[in-house]
C-alpha cells in the first residue's frame, strides 16, 4: 500500500491540468525525501483502516507499506520488517509459501 507523495513543483502542474481535483486539499508536509506527503498520523490511520478492511476480506493478504518508516509499519499493520533486507525476506518467504510445490 502507499499514499501520494510528489516533489513540490508538480502542485502547480497538477493544479494546471487539472483545476478541480481535491487531491491536493489534505495535510501535506516535507518528507526528509524533499517530497510532498501526508502527515504521517494521518498515513498511520489510513494504513490501519486499509488493512483492517483487507484482513476482513482475507486472513493474510500479505500487506507491504510502499516508501514508510519502520514507525509506520509499526503503528499502522503492528509490525515492520525492520530494513531493506527484513522486507526482501519478507517477500521471498511470501512468495515460497504461495507457489505451488
Amino acid at each position: 500500500m502507499g499514499a501520494l507523495r510528489y516533489i513540490p513543483a508538480l502542485k502547480a502542474i497538477i493544479r494546471r491540468r487539472h483545476p478541480g481535483t481535491k487531491i491536493l486539499n489534505g495535510e501535506f508536509v516535507p518528507g526528509l525525501d524533499g517530497k510532498m506527503r501526508y502527515f504521517k498520523p494521518i498515513r498511520m490511520e489510513m494504513y490501519a483502516a486499509m488493512a483492517e478492511m483487507l484482513c476482513a476480506w482475507h486472513r493474510d493478504p500479505g500487506l507491504y507499506l510502499c516508501m514508510e518508516s519502520h514507525d509506520v509499519w509499526e503503528k499502522a499493520l503492528g509490525w515492520s520488517p525492520g530494513h531493506r533486507d527484513g522486507l526482501s525476506r519478507y517477500l521471498d518467504e511470501r512468495v515460497k509459501r504461495l507457489m505451488p510445490s
